[in-house]
């Protein structure tokens, strides 16, 4: 099986990396492949709402959207890892999502008669630096769902690390295990 993981952070070797990498070591352990693209290191511009996605099934912008887009459609599952800023994913991973428009145009206006999308299944690594609250994931989580129904991905699940401004994600061996063991509870695992 072929996964993407993306990681939406703006900082390369820190908290949101070190749990995306431990997902990535135990899907790898499983056998399968996993490409990781990080955004901070990618060009993708801001979704301008022109439409051209509805009328054509394809968004017109030449950037490196375009290869996330080739892999999300033909990928059997992905990762999406990113901070948490204000309750949301930061803006940085939140450009993804809305150049994700693509697929709601596909599949509401262009029509999914024209263009398959794949279904695949997808999961969310959240970290924020602030100590636990109830509600600390509820945007980013609301916005993941909507990015994953738009994408055609099975949300297998959501993992969220808090308090990573006062403990780091690579000092909590548990956070590291568990985020490690959660790749082989994916459906084919």
């Amino acid at each position: 099986m072929k996964y993407l993981a993306i990681m939406g952070s703006f900082r390369k070797n820190k908290n949101t990396n070190a749990a995306l990498d431990a997902f990535i070591k135990g899907v790898e352990k499983s056998g399968d492949e996993v490409e990781k693209f990080y955004l901070r290191d990618m060009e993708i511009k801001d979704c301008i709402a022109c439409g051209h996605c509805s009328r054509t099934g394809e968004c017109f912008i030449d950037d490196d959207m375009q290869t996330l887009y080739k892999l999300l459609d033909t990928v059997d599952g992905f990762i999406f890892a990113a901070p948490t800023y204000f309750n949301s994913i930061n803006a940085l991973a939140k450009r993804v999502v809305d150049r994700s428009q693509r697929y709601w145009g596909i599949k509401y206006d262009y029509g999914r008669d024209k263009v398959s999308i794949s279904e695949k299944r997808g999961m969310y690594i959240g970290v924020g630096g602030a100590p636990y609250h109830r509600e600390q994931f509820i945007g980013s989580e609301s916005v993941i769902d909507l990015f994953f129904k738009a994408v055609s991905a099975n949300h297998i699940g959501n993992y969220v690390i808090s308090n990573t401004d006062q403990v780091a994600v690579s000092d909590r061996p548990e956070a590291v295990s568990y985020t490690h063991l959660r790749a082989h509870e994916t459906p084919e695992h």
